[in-house]
């Protein structure tokens, strides 16, 4: 299940990108061998995610409205905010369909025309389908008659660890389980943080929205989302500190060229969640990437805490866990 977890958020990560950067990107699939399994996405797949939040809650719609209302008051604003965004960001986008996770909390069916037709006006680059349609069946794809498509539960699947895994960015983590899931998603909450200048040269710009609502001496304001990462947080682009890769089907080809070339040693720190315990391990360098910060090779040294590793197994480790590097030249 934290395989199949882990899987599910790397791709979905992954998938919002919108440049590549010239070079393939790995992520992790989920694979179930001796180890955790990389594969490479060659090509962007330009998926894009609004998250969007009343900073005080539903109650600040005010207490006449019903929740089915206020739920759909709130969508339609973050959907027309997200919308508008990515259409100045250069995208052309049509609404063909909407889905929603049930509607028995809300004690009655969303209201498709209460959202579609009170979104306008929406920039020149978005249009809503004149036959749009809305499903708000359950995504309990084990619920036979009574749920939408399998894919579609997937994705609103997908989309309820997406939202979660903010929350806990925000600071509303319940459990350390929650805490490391959400850790790549702090990565997104980083590159959203540091601006609409340099998000430009980002490979998420344009697949991403975070933005809130709040009420000020009666007026709504709007401002981005800026999460809060803590300095102790680690900058990782994967759910583990270190992503094990498979054999030569998903080699990273040499040509990456970073600060640790090939050749040479660099010393990196492990931790062991069951143990408290923690070691520092040689690894023989194959290339590295500056642009995600992050060194391959092969374990060069016998680990002692870390047993599930062995020594020649091919990693990819974060720059952050390095501790000392060595150069032969």
């Amino acid at each position: 299940m934290w395989n199949l977890l882990n899987c599910w958020v790397s791709v979905g990560v992954a998938s919002l990108m919108h440049r590549i950067k010239g070079r393939s990107q790995p992520y992790f699939s989920g694979l179930k061998k001796r180890s955790p399994d990389l594969d490479l996405i060659s090509d962007a797949m330009g998926a894009r995610l609004i998250i969007f939040r009343l900073r005080d809650g539903l109650e600040s719609l005010g207490p006449s409205s019903t929740k089915a209302t206020r739920f759909e008051t709130t969508f339609r604003i973050g959907l027309k905010g997200g919308l508008n965004l990515f259409a100045a960001q250069g995208a052309k986008i049509c609404v063909t369909s909407l889905h929603f996770d049930g509607h028995e909390h809300l004690n009655r069916n969303v209201d498709l025309k209460r959202i579609v037709n009170l979104i306008h006006p929406l920039s020149s680059g978005v249009t809503i389908h004149s036959d749009v349609t809305l499903d708000d069946r359950s995504s309990n794809h084990d619920k036979k008659g009574v749920c939408q498509s399998y894919d579609d539960c997937q994705l609103l699947q997908l989309t309820d660890i997406f939202v979660s895994g903010f929350r806990t960015v925000l600071g509303e983590a319940k459990c350390e389980a929650q805490r490391l899931v959400s850790e790549p998603f702090a990565i997104l909450a980083r590159e959203w943080n540091k601006g609409p200048a340099r998000m430009k040269n980002s490979r998420w710009h344009g697949g991403i929205c975070l933005s809130e609502a709040y009420l000020e001496d009666g007026q709504w304001k709007f401002a981005d989302l800026r999460p809060k990462i803590e300095d102790t947080q680690q900058k990782l682009l994967y759910p583990q500190d270190l992503l094990p890769q498979a054999g030569q089907r998903v080699m990273i080809e040499s040509t990456l060229m970073g600060k640790y070339q090939k050749g040479d040693h660099v010393k990196f720190e492990v931790n062991d969640e069951g143990s408290g315990k923690s070691e520092w391990l040689w690894l023989l360098v194959e290339s590295s990437d500056d642009g995600q910060e992050i060194v391959f090779g092969k374990l060069d040294s016998e680990p002692i805490v870390a047993t599930e590793m062995r020594v020649g197994q091919e990693l990819a480790v974060s720059y952050e866990k390095v501790r000392d590097h060595r150069s032969y030249d």
